[in-house]
């Protein structure tokens, strides 16, 4: 009888150490798993975003940061296409116009930094980094402030989810953690 409860005792461990294994293995397929959905949101961002190359590199060129931001970067997170492509830059208007100089430029609204680049059929709206001052109307700001930091831009945006900026080099900037709502769909 001891030998009988010896062996059912030893029996239940392991089982039990078989349970925890097990428990322990799926926990690091998860972790698997989810590190290969981050390298696949990686490539699609990368992927939709391939057209920036030229936009970004006029920026550069001219001496100006500049990133994919908003909907877009948000859209691509999400495995969608986006509707539209947002810039953001550290490039007042002016400078904008001169880098673009020889593209279609549309002054959309260069009274609040924004104007449209036209590049083989696609819209890309290109707004200099700002900050809004207050929303008498409640939709649009009565005034901006240009700023030189790409963070201070982000901060001003509606929701973290569209506060959230890309480039082919320098990857996801999320500073508001907006990556972190957009999966756990807050």
């Amino acid at each position: 009888q001891g030998t009988a409860a010896a062996v059912s005792g030893s029996r239940e461990r392991v089982e039990a150490l078989g349970r925890e294994i097990a428990a322990k293995a799926q926990e690091r397929e998860g972790c698997e798993a989810k590190s290969t959905q981050l390298r696949q949101e990686e490539k699609t961002v990368n992927g939709r975003l391939e057209g920036l190359s030229g936009e970004l590199a006029r920026l550069e060129a001219a001496g100006h940061e500049a990133w994919a931001v908003g909907g877009c970067v948000r859209d691509s997170l999400l495995g969608l296409v986006p509707r539209d492509w947002d810039l953001c830059t550290s490039a007042a208007p002016e400078e904008m116009v001169r880098a673009f100089q020889g593209w279609t430029v549309i002054p959309t609204g260069l009274r609040h930094g924004t104007l449209t680049v036209r590049l083989e059929g696609e819209n890309w709206e290109v707004t200099t980094y700002r900050t809004d001052g207050a929303y008498t109307d409640h939709r649009h700001p009565d005034g901006v402030a240009f700023v030189r930091e790409v963070e201070a831009d982000l901060a001003r945006r509606d929701f973290t989810v569209n506060a959230m900026a890309w480039h082919p080099r320098r990857g996801l900037f999320d500073p508001m953690g907006g990556r972190k709502d957009l999966e756990g769909k807050t």
